[in-house]
């Protein structure tokens, strides 16, 4: 074994064994992941800038499996008519479906769909709702299609 905090050690003949513990997580037909740190502000369909991180791992993954096709869904919070926030959150959904083919995932793999209000994801009493609350419930998700 080599110690590789001590590099002077290292030759040009010195093999060097790295192992890397992966959690892999089995993503199954039609099961919702949540799209880490991609948030929106209140009433806004605008991508944030902190949800690039977060966007930019799920186009990697896209690239290493060019056959997977996924549906984005997105959400708003309790506040507002219930009309008008399903066309906010289908345009949230259309915001990721372009930034991803932005970076040059084919169009031909991703749909979206606008949830509105209708799948809260921290159910408390809509005028009681923490700014935090609301916040968790205006989010954006995947779900793997066939």
């Amino acid at each position: 074994d080599i110690d590789i905090e001590s590099p002077e050690f290292l030759t040009k003949d010195s093999i060097v064994k790295i192992v890397q513990e992966i959690e892999l997580i089995p993503i199954k037909v039609r099961t919702e992941f949540l799209i880490e740190n991609v948030y929106y502000d209140y009433d806004k369909y605008e991508l944030k800038e902190t949800s690039f991180e977060s966007l930019d791992k799920l186009v990697d993954m896209l690239e290493l499996n060019p056959n997977m096709k996924l549906e984005i869904r997105s959400h708003t919070d309790c506040r507002g008519e219930e009309d008008y926030n399903l066309e906010l959150s289908k345009k949230r959904a259309e915001s990721v479906v372009n930034y991803l083919v932005g970076k040059g995932i084919l169009n031909s793999r991703l749909t979206y769909k606008g949830l509105g209000e209708s799948e809260l994801f921290d159910h408390c009493n809509c005028e009681d709702c923490s700014e935090e609350s609301h916040q968790k419930n205006r989010r954006t998700s995947f779900q793997l299609i066939d």
